[in-house]
């Protein structure tokens, strides 16, 4: 009496083996006839192993479609199964592959930026004026492609000229760092409150000297005192001629 174990996959099944048909796992025993010409018993032990099934779920970008999967060409998002060989049993292997599709993301970006600032660069793009460049970035959220757009407007410098006057007697004085010592023109550069880019700004400066004048006058010693644009005269003044070798008054 012999006995031997096999095991077979459950696509195996039925099958025949001495005249037995097993159509599951079991044990059967046949009787059989020896190379002496006596009864030989024999048993077989089947296992089997069951088809194995699989499900995977995967993700990926518009941009990598199409693409292949163990003999399948996926062209879209969807759900694909096939059959293959188990490493492990050698039996069938039913796989499935469940495929979901991420877009290709889009933005927009509208930024201003001073002249002043030009070039500059963004993502690998030189802007060397006003304009919209667009680029393909990565996306951080998808790891797919992310086509962004940058629309870029140009504040030019402000330029402005004002005139004014001032007295002699006001000089030196200062206007946006600068001193004026003397009538002129001088340029400063500041910020603009507006667009917060440079603004340059000229102030030319008209000087005013200090005017003299001299008015004689006759009064009757009974006016006296009198008053003149706050002055107060008691007495008549001398005149120059009056005066002694050392410009006193006689």
């Amino acid at each position: 009496m012999s006995s031997t174990d096999t095991t077979v996959c459950d696509t195996e099944v039925p099958f025949d083996w001495n005249g037995l048909t097993f159509t599951g796992a079991s044990s059967q025993t046949a009787s059989l006839l020896s190379s002496t010409g006596c009864d030989s018993l024999a048993t077989l032990n089947v296992t089997m192993n069951p088809t194995l099934t699989s499900t995977t779920d995967t993700t990926v970008c518009d941009t990598e479609l199409p693409f292949d999967w163990n003999g399948l060409t996926f062209t879209a998002a969807g759900s694909q199964t096939t059959t293959l060989t188990s490493l492990v049993t050698g039996c069938d292997s039913i796989v499935t592959l469940n495929v979901s599709e991420n877009p290709t993301l889009t933005s927009t970006t509208d930024t201003t930026v001073c002249d002043t600032e030009l070039p500059f660069d963004w993502n690998g793009l030189t802007f060397t004026a006003g304009g919209s460049q667009t680029t393909t970035l990565t996306s951080l959220v998808t790891g797919c492609d992310s086509i962004v757009t940058l629309n870029v407007s140009e504040n030019p410098t402000l330029t402005s000229t004002t005139d004014t006057t001032v007295c002699d007697t006001e000089l030196p004085f200062d206007w946006n760092g600068l001193t004026f010592t003397a009538a002129g023109s001088q340029t400063a550069t500041l910020t603009s409150l507006v667009t917060g880019c440079d603004s340059i700004v000229t102030l030319n400066v008209s000087e005013n000297p200090t005017l003299t004048s001299t008015t004689d006058t006759t009064v009757c010693d009974t006016e006296l005192p009198f008053d003149w644009n706050g002055l107060t005269f008691t007495a008549a003044r001398k005149s120059d001629d009056d005066l002694d070798k050392f410009g006193n008054r006689l």
